[in-house]
């Protein structure tokens, strides 16, 4: 990550100055204690990142970003809003959330001069592409411009072009990976309708033993079994990790059909394009707990 050290002071200046570098561990059932995320219960994520594009010789609906892809500190991604109002959420895998966290953390100890640079706009190489794109950060409700592009020049703030571009790759291949091909569209309505299952039946626990992680059909992991529990399987919907046991098994088949149906309105979208490797952790390495009364991944496994 060497080409980030001078753009990316920006970055890292504004968090020092805000007491907002660190490292934490999370407490969601979907992802785990990875260094730098956010998992204090707080009104606004300590920071966000946004990405928005306008592509010169694509439709809105078909531009990667064009409604805003953002990045938010507790490992969060957010889609849109788009003009109608939808929205999509998702959480990154630990890997994913790393790119960006490398980043914002890469540079700590930045002196403050750095933030305050006027801004330097130079050729744009072609490797970089033919989209207009803006790159945004947001700490506790305060913007600062850190990236944009045009069709014939990039800027930025601080001394190396190199630097802003890694900043624009960093979040621009995740948004290939987590934005939709097509948005908004009537797939994302089915698979919140999925979603919106798996938030009925990840809470209500008393006990760890009220507890399980899910398989690729919906049923539960029986505790120390040898399998594999995946947290990102390249499709519009993502997996459901852990859930309460009584309750998974009274929504498995609305789960299948649901699932089902997602299927069949997405079509080609319902695999997300940019992703090609699974994700996940096995199963038998600690047990799922029961935590603020929902039930989540052991911090365990991601130790």
């Amino acid at each position: 990550m060497k080409k980030l050290n001078n753009t990316l002071a920006v970055i890292a200046a504004l968090i020092a100055a805000t007491g907002l570098a660190g490292c934490s561990k999370t407490e969601s059932g979907a992802r785990g204690p990875y260094p730098g995320l956010q998992t204090e219960a707080q009104g606004e994520p300590a920071w966000k990142l946004t990405l928005k594009s306008l592509c010169a010789e694509t439709e809105a609906t078909q531009c990667i970003a064009a409604h805003g892809f953002t990045i938010l500190a507790d490992g969060r991604y957010l889609v849109g809003p788009a003009s109608n109002g939808q929205t999509l959420t998702g959480v990154l895998n630990p890997d994913e959330f790393a790119k960006i966290h490398d980043v914002i953390d890469a540079i700590v100890a930045a002196p403050r001069t750095e933030v305050e640079n006027n801004e330097v706009c130079q050729e744009a190489d072609a490797s970089t592409g033919t989209n207009q794109d803006t790159i945004v950060l947001n700490i506790r409700g305060s913007e600062k411009s850190l990236f944009r592009k045009t069709s014939t020049q990039i800027c930025f703030k601080g001394t190396q072009s190199s630097d802003a571009i890694a900043i624009h790759k960093a979040i621009y291949d995740l948004a290939l990976s987590h934005y939709p091909q097509t948005f908004p569209n009537d797939c994302i309505n089915s698979v919140q309708g999925v979603q919106a299952i798996y938030n009925l039946i990840g809470g209500g626990c008393t006990t760890d033993a009220d507890c399980a992680y899910v398989d690729n059909v919906f049923g539960a992991i029986p505790n120390g079994d040898l399998q594999f529990v995946l947290t990102d399987n390249c499709t519009a919907i993502p997996p459901l990790v852990v859930a309460n046991k009584a309750k998974l098994a009274d929504s498995q088949e609305r789960l299948i059909a649901s699932k089902e149906t997602a299927r069949q309105t997405c079509g080609d979208e319902f695999y997300r394009g940019g992703c090609s490797l699974v994700s996940g952790f096995q199963a038998n390495i600690a047990p799922p707990v029961c935590k603020f009364g929902s039930c989540r991944v052991s911090p365990a496994i991601y130790q």
